[in-house]
């Protein structure tokens, strides 16, 4: 991209055939954020979470809109439902159809509580990503012969670090979808609700 003189967000958009978000856009600058957040370490201190995936997309909607918003307080995968889209309101972000999400997006998918065994679990919650490409191909070396369009997604996890990965597993869990830019969205993505 620096040889080219591209931009590195056009030139991910133009190796993968999709249409970066207009350049300066707020959708633009939460992937710029969240494209630059990956690494970096997932943190909690004292019980107190100082880096999660909700602490990430603050981070990226601060970015966006050159504002101070609000901070939340993440417990287990995430927030509740109605913490979720109290915060992404008050971030500035409008609610989208899932199908119409674009690179740039916020994603929000429904957590089960997992039982730890022993009388631990870690609790559940809305954990949040930002959709980072509409789809790719699968390496063949992991399906041979078949090529597959999915999505990737920037979170991040607990106990690990901000990431990029494939949405597969993550797509039975989508329950919703935020964004700045709620303009034409003449084609329709392949997301969908989980059932």
């Amino acid at each position: 991209a620096a040889r080219a003189g591209k931009p590195v967000i056009e030139t991910i958009a133009e190796v993968g055939g999709w249409e970066a978000p207009a350049a300066g856009s707020e959708r633009y600058r939460m992937l710029d954020a969240a494209l630059a957040a990956r690494g970096s370490s997932y943190r909690s201190e004292g019980g107190r979470m100082v880096f999660g995936a909700w602490a990430m997309i603050r981070a990226a909607a601060v970015f966006a809109t050159e504002r101070d918003l609000i901070e939340v307080q993440q417990t287990g995968w995430g927030l509740t439902a109605n913490e979720a889209r109290l915060a992404l309101t008050q971030w500035g972000l409008n609610e989208i159809r899932p199908r119409h999400a674009e690179p740039g997006d916020v994603l929000l998918f429904d957590m089960p509580e997992i039982d730890l065994g022993g009388g631990r679990s870690q609790g559940g919650g809305i954990h949040a990503a930002i959709l980072s490409a509409p789809g790719g191909e699968l390496s063949w070396a992991m399906l041979p012969r078949r090529k597959i369009a999915e999505p990737r997604i920037i979170h991040v996890q607990p106990a690990r670090a901000c990431c990029e990965s494939w949405a597969g597993w993550w797509m039975p869990k989508l329950v919703g979808a935020w964004s700045y830019d709620t303009g034409n969205r003449a084609r329709p993505f392949r997301l969908e609700v989980a059932a």
